[in-house]
């Protein structure tokens, strides 16, 4: 619409984001009042329900502006009202120009269409939907914020308390291996983008079992704190259902079949059937192995070191109690016991051959028990 007496609406609007804050240029008006000039702008932020003005003098725009000309234009850091703008949010801005002083409250002119733009920042903390404990592993999960600060999410970083425990991911979850019994832990995550990390978000302190259990889970959860700039914490308990494998397939150089089996969950429990009474497994020691138990057709056989200071392979052959027995159940169990020496209590299973050479019937890359 036309007010008589004062200029056209800009055109051509641009919005440029940047940190905390967005750069707007425009064209000045087709048609300004005869003898009359431009003395002030402003600029309308429309968020949602809600309109923030900045208000500038036609000097402030040619002193600050960053603009190619013959646009104008000026940086916007802060509102009339002292408030900034918000990361991540998305505005509607429009621009309206009068050529009376602003000292005068001025009455504008036309209003320009309204272009988006959302500034740039942290993002807002992750969501934690869960902490699940099995034995000396933890595994914690999270979904993504909502308000991303205008950018997208890089990573995530989880750190413990006692430190020591947690790791950098771009997925939304982390499993946390070798956790000391009888300590209590609590775990921390924040999302980070381009402009930095969010607040972040903890769990409620838990103690991890100074005695092993068999499949037994605890299960502790967190909701992140609200949508802010500022940093915070929060600790309201919510309960998940959730669960842990306990065995889990990976890939690993030099493995037979270029894959292994591990778990560090004490008494987890891996079964397989060869044909015969003569069995060979191959295992994977370090300086985090445990100890597995092997059993055949239900007896205990053998109970092997995995702990090496240097990875390498170890090979077990063991025969089972009966003679008669045409085929062996073939059981590996993680022992709740291990060299004082090791870091760990890992064990990692590479492969289990009826024969004493991973060959015909050689069960490469095992997999995990089905739940």
């Amino acid at each position: 619409s036309i007010v008589v007496g004062q200029p056209d609406k800009p055109t051509s609007v641009e919005l440029t984001a940047d940190e905390g804050k967005f750069v707007a240029c425009w064209a000045d008006p087709a048609r300004i009042p005869s003898g009359r000039s431009i003395q002030t702008y402003r600029i309308t932020a429309t968020l949602g329900d809600d309109s923030f003005t900045k208000t500038v003098t036609a000097a402030e725009v040619v002193a600050s502006t960053s603009c190619a000309s013959p646009k104008v234009g000026v940086e916007v850091s802060s509102f009339d009202d002292g408030t900034a703008p918000a990361r991540g949010r998305t505005y509607a801005v429009a621009v309206t120009a009068s050529v009376t002083d602003s000292d005068s409250a001025p009455t504008f002119g036309g209003v320009s269409a309204q272009s988006t733009v959302v500034p740039l920042g942290v993002p807002d903390a992750p969501t934690l939907t869960g902490v699940v404990v099995s034995e000396t592993t933890a595994t914690i999960t999270w979904s993504a914020p909502a308000n991303t600060g205008g950018r997208s999410i890089t990573g995530y970083e989880v750190t413990s308390n006692p430190p020591g425990f947690g790791c950098t991911t771009t997925q939304l979850q982390c499993v946390v291996t070798d956790l000391i019994r009888g300590v209590s832990y609590q775990f921390s995550i924040v999302a980070r983008n381009a402009s930095g990390p969010s607040a972040s978000v903890s769990s409620q302190s838990f103690s991890v079992a100074t005695t092993t259990t068999t499949t037994t889970t605890t299960t502790i959860a967190t909701t992140s704190p609200p949508s802010t700039a500022s940093p915070t914490t929060t600790t309201t308990p919510q309960v998940v259902a959730s669960r842990v494998a306990q065995w889990t397939q990976s890939s690993l150089r030099g493995a037979i079949g270029g894959k292994v089996l591990q778990s560090s969950t004490a008494n987890a429990t891996v079964t397989h059937t060869i044909k015969g009474r003569s069995v060979t497994l191959w295992f994977r020691a370090g300086p985090k192995g445990g100890k597995a138990i092997v059993k055949i057709n239900g007896k205990t056989r053998k109970t092997v070191d995995l702990y090496s200071a240097k990875n390498k392979s170890i090979r077990l052959t063991v025969t089972a109690p009966t003679k008669t027995a045409k085929s062996s159940k073939v059981e590996v169990v993680v022992s709740p016991s291990k060299n004082r020496k090791s870091k760990g209590g890992t064990v990692v299973l590479d492969a289990i051959s009826p024969k004493s050479t991973c060959s015909a019937g050689c069960l490469k890359n095992p997999a995990p028990p089905k739940s």
